[in-house]
């Protein structure tokens, strides 16, 4: 996911910091390095129930399926 999905979905960068209880400046952060970082992927896409996509390899996803 992009920094540009993640605004596009919640609206304003407040409210994508609102949604995970985190720091708006953290949001911001990943505008200026042009990357959101996967963990708070991860996050996202559990918080969205999958509306939004962490950028993870297809092998990886499926592995870490099989493990759980």
């Amino acid at each position: 996911m992009t920094y540009d999905d993640l605004i596009a979905h919640y609206g304003t960068p407040a409210a994508a910091a609102a949604a995970r209880n985190i720091d708006r400046q953290r949001v911001h952060g990943w505008k200026k390095r042009d990357r959101i970082p996967t963990d708070d992927q991860i996050e996202y896409e559990v918080a969205t129930k999958g509306a939004l996509k962490a950028d993870i390899p297809a092998a990886v996803r499926e592995a870490g399926r099989a493990a759980a």
